[in-house]
């Protein structure tokens, strides 16, 4: 029945009934809890975040006082030094040694062979040598001598005649490697 036609003489009381529900207040003590956590971790983060922007601005400040410190004139005179070093060390490693390589060829010869001219050319790479030996066979002993070194590529033998005091007069020319024979090694 409906009673709301009815009239009713006494105020209505409504007694709590004191029955309670476990868990019933759950999701809000959950709800409440992350919220907390947000907040707190939010808070951190945002600390964290100014210390960071603090330091960063720190690094940003030492870094212009440091460019500012900065001389471009001797940062370019330095470039400037550095390059003309390296071209200098270029010079010093292609630079011809003719004593080592006079030493070498002179460690060559052979003791009844006697040199009456020698003349060198880096650009073509060869010695040119014009000399007497005593016979035929210190003439082929002194060119094998040459030909048994690394730093000889060729040989090329030019005239050979005899002389009138008994010796072979002849030319040469070696072909040589430049590392090998005039290079500092």
């Amino acid at each position: 029945m409906d009673r709301r036609d009815t009239l009713q003489l006494l105020p209505g009381t409504k007694k709590r009934l004191g029955i309670k529900v476990p868990g019933e207040n759950r999701f809000l003590y959950i709800g409440s809890a992350i919220l907390g956590a947000v907040l707190i971790t939010s808070f951190t983060l945002g600390r964290y975040e100014t210390s960071l922007e603090k330091k960063l601005e720190g690094i940003d400040n030492k870094l212009l006082a440091i460019e500012k410190q900065r001389d471009k004139g001797v940062e370019t005179s330095m470039v400037t030094l550095k390059k003309r070093l390296e071209l200098t060390k270029n010079l010093i490693d292609d630079h011809v040694y003719w004593t080592k390589g006079l030493s070498k060829v002179a460690g060559l010869l052979q003791r009844e062979v006697r040199l009456t001219s020698f003349s060198g050319d880096v650009t073509k790479k060869t010695i040119s040598i014009e000399g007497t030996a005593l016979s035929f066979t210190v003439l082929a002993r002194q060119i094998a001598s040459f030909l048994a070194d690394d730093s000889v590529e060729d040989l090329t033998l030019g005239f050979i005649k005899p002389t009138s005091e008994g010796t072979i007069s002849f030319t040469m020319a070696l072909t040589f490697v430049r590392a090998k024979l005039l290079n500092k090694l």
